[in-house]
């Protein structure tokens, strides 16, 4: 246990770690926080709270930088004190999203957008496509020669995009007719009993004689077998940061991020088992390549369930206050239009 003193102390070290990069010294902190002690005495405390684990110094000339367990004490103060939203930014999120409320998808794909202009950060975000989900319409529609876009409106109203690449080019005509078949076939029909269908359907000698909705049924099911989304940006931000001058840091980031099952199966683990805000930092997370980084991630609902998560990647010297106020707002805004959309639904 620490007493006030140390308390106070250590918080402002890793502040102005956060703030300034360099190793902090006791005179910085006498000088800009005071605290009514002198800079032998804040020297002291520094001291003991680097034999307690709390701080580092790099070489003896040096101030100290905070190490994992700092930054965690520094967190959880942050956590236990009075959520803050931030009111100016979700104000000016709704105003961006006041036109796509029924797109859960370009929800998240603009979100993580302005996460990752106003932070600097990497954001990433994820929404699951669940078995149980009712299918009320499906469409078909050609991006380019090599990619189409699933659309599937939900019973519920929610708009759930795929994108999937094509090896052999297809009219938007020829996709409108294999649409056509697709909703009479599997309108009504969850997730589940869906993929069951077009297993089943791909069995059979009569649609395989039809070319274009063979094609059309096997790309239907590939798009139902994307359990999960994953939404992200913000590389070249993180990038410009002074933490990151190390390229092989930056290198074991895009592994990590690149491996789209470690990211889920990550965002698995705060979505339904953290149940809320969580904050993970450099070695407490389960990826070896991200143990120079800190996340901040909440569980954002869906019908009073949890239904996907916000994170944001940073350095361990990452603005906690700012990225908590930032991800808690976006997983309670989120959580807050898609319980009004059902209920208006």
């Amino acid at each position: 246990m620490l007493d006030e003193r140390a308390k106070k102390i250590l918080i402002a070290v890793v502040e102005s770690y956060i703030q300034r990069l360099d190793p902090v010294g006791s005179r910085h902190i006498a000088k800009k926080y005071g605290f009514d002690l002198s800079s032998a005495t804040i020297r002291n405390v520094m001291a003991d709270l680097e034999e307690l684990g709390y701080l580092f110094q790099p070489h003896t000339s040096a101030g100290r930088i905070p190490t994992d367990r700092g930054f965690r004490f520094y967190v959880n103060n942050l956590l236990s004190n009075e959520p803050k939203i931030n009111t100016l930014f979700i104000k000016e999120l709704a105003r961006r999203l006041e036109d796509i409320r029924d797109s859960i998808e370009l929800m998240l794909e603009r979100t993580t957008k302005s996460l990752a202009a106003l932070t600097h950060y990497v954001s990433v975000a994820s929404h699951p496509f669940e078995g149980d989900t009712v299918i009320k319409k499906i469409e078909i529609k050609k991006i380019s020669s090599s990619q189409v876009l699933f659309n599937f409106e939900t019973a519920e109203g929610i708009t759930k995009r795929r994108i999937l690449d094509i090896s052999t080019p297809l009219s938007q005509s020829e996709l409108n007719e294999a649409t056509r078949y697709i909703n009479s076939r599997f309108s009504g029909y969850s997730v589940k009993e869906i993929r069951e269908l077009i297993f089943n359907e791909m069995t059979k000698e009569k649609i395989i004689c039809d070319a274009l909705i063979s094609k059309s049924i096997r790309l239907c099911r590939e798009a139902l077998l994307v359990d999960d989304m994953l939404f992200i940006h913000g590389f070249s931000q993180v990038f410009e940061l002074p933490d990151f001058f190390n390229i092989s840091k930056i290198r074991e980031l895009v592994r990590a991020i690149e491996d789209k099952h470690l990211i889920l199966n990550l965002l698995d683990e705060l979505i339904y088992k953290s149940n809320g805000m969580k904050v993970i930092i450099g070695n407490e997370n389960q990826i070896k390549e991200m143990h120079d980084f800190s996340i901040v991630a909440s569980t954002y609902y869906e019908k009073d369930r949890p239904a996907g998560a916000i994170c944001l990647i940073g350095p361990k010297r990452m603005d906690y206050a700012k990225a908590i106020s930032m991800v808690r707002s976006v997983s309670e805004f989120i959580t807050d239009v898609l319980s009004r959309r059902r209920r208006h639904g």
